[in-house]
């Protein structure tokens, strides 16, 4: 739209995506950065001006707050254009029209109002519920006869975790009058250098090759089985006997939960280029004080132990009335220096997903001890769900516990970070000096 102030531009495929041969549902199979939320959020800007009632659909409230200040705000101060943002209400009011934001963390607040365009943002992971697509969204466009739906996301598989066909797929195969479906690789947005995909293209082949074409040229994949956390955990090539060398620093990696109290002992060592898990510790209904003493038993001299875990430790407690953080608690009984706690911010569940399987993949030695019996167990059957958080609802079932498997994702955080950051970049370079041709798309 261009107008007296008014700049909002498109790239060519927002312009189709949003004005070209519109229906009542546009389902729209994107590879990463391909642009649709800005496109989107301009297009948003423009039916608002119009008048008319918009509802943007996201996966959490963090990435609408995000949006609102990164895409909207911003273009509409610069095209002077009349607007009041009330993020109490989480609505633009843009001069007689509005957009309600709504995020699926918080499906409560997806109120029965009617619209006269409807965005889902990461539609894949949106899409997931098919009770909200079903109990919201759909209703919401009875109210206008030509109401209009655009599903945006990168695809989350073809089916559900229960087998049935995932609602984004099933708007995306559907062919009649109110239908129509396209598909766009990050290559289709011409604001990124070729070079910058090849390089997101190189890591993610390097994680897990099998979603490059979901990633980047947004195809839906035959997902429909189980989703593991660590996918990559082979116990033929892993799982060996190793000990610890007392005479080189030792690792150990704690998670505070009530119960059980976890923990794991290891090494990096070689220049990081081998590391060992040699045990664990699972405690039982017990305290801190039982913890430092398991500790104790495997690493006697204590002045050589490096601690990292969970950071939320340094607020919880356990069979402990003290006002000091957990951790303060364990070193103290540890008798440890401030200097052996090295605690960064717990990663998300996606962040350690990708660090895990990365070390289970490329790094050059690493060894688990059979004794690790939990860890293991973890290893093989902890599982994720479609927006690839771990699955810990029910406790009943063994791939649900996860009892081991954060402390060796604290631990890879902690220590192995960098070594994954320098062997990535190491390898997205060889992988761009191959010359890699691009796949056709469209």
């Amino acid at each position: 739209m261009e107008g007296p102030g008014i700049q909002l531009t498109y790239t060519p495929p927002q312009l189709e995506i949003f004005f070209g041969d519109v229906k009542r549902f546009n389902a729209v199979a994107k590879g990463r950065r391909f642009g649709a939320t800005r496109g989107a959020a301009h297009a948003c800007i423009e039916w608002a001006i119009e008048g008319a009632h918009i509802l943007w659909g996201d996966t959490v409230y963090g990435n609408i707050v995000r949006y609102v200040d990164r895409y909207f705000l911003p273009t509409l101060k610069a095209s002077s254009i009349p607007h009041e943002w009330r993020a109490q209400e989480k609505t633009l009011k843009v001069r007689d029209g509005y957009i309600d934001f709504r995020s699926a963390d918080r499906p409560e607040s997806w109120e029965g109002f009617g619209y006269h365009y409807i965005v889902l943002n990461e539609a894949g992971i949106i899409l997931s519920d098919p009770y909200l697509y079903s109990n919201a969204v759909l209703p919401m466009m009875m109210d206008y006869p030509d109401a209009k739906l655009f599903a945006l996301g990168v695809p989350k598989g073809k089916f559900l975790k229960d087998g049935k066909e995932h609602p984004f797929y099933r708007i995306f195969g559907t062919s009649d009058a109110d239908h129509r479906s396209l598909r766009y690789s990050t290559y289709d947005n011409p604001l990124l250098s070729t070079d910058d995909i090849e390089v997101t293209k190189a890591e993610i082949a390097a994680m897990a090759p099998e979603e490059v074409a979901q990633e980047i040229y947004g195809e839906f994949l035959e997902r429909s089985g189980d989703m593991p956390f660590a996918h990559a955990f082979d116990p033929a090539k892993t799982v060996a006997e190793c000990e610890l060398d007392l005479r080189q620093p030792v690792i150990v990696s704690v998670d505070f939960n009530v119960e059980p109290f976890c923990a794991i002992v290891g090494q990096v060592r070689n220049l990081e280029r081998e590391a060992v898990v040699t045990h664990e510790i699972v405690v039982r209904s017990g305290t801190i004080t039982e913890m430092a003493e398991r500790i104790r038993t495997i690493c006697p001299a204590t002045f050589n132990i490096t601690l990292t875990g969970d950071s939320t430790g340094a607020s919880r407690r356990i069979g402990r009335n003290s006002t000091a953080s957990l951790w303060d608690d364990l070193m103290d009984e540890l008798r440890l220096r401030d200097t052996q706690l090295q605690l960064p911010h717990n990663p998300s569940h996606v962040e350690s997903r990708e660090q895990v399987n990365y070390i289970l993949t490329h790094y050059p030695s690493l060894k688990i001890n059979p004794r690790c019996t939990g860890l293991i167990m973890d290893l093989k059957t902890v599982e994720v769900d479609p927006d690839k958080r771990m699955i810990k609802a029910d406790r009943s079932k063994a791939s649900q516990r996860a009892d081991l498997i954060d402390t060796f994702r604290y631990l890879c955080n902690t220590h192995l970070h960098r070594w994954i950051e320098q062997h990535r970049k190491g390898h997205a370079l060889h992988q761009l000096s191959q010359g890699q041709p691009r796949k056709p798309v469209r």
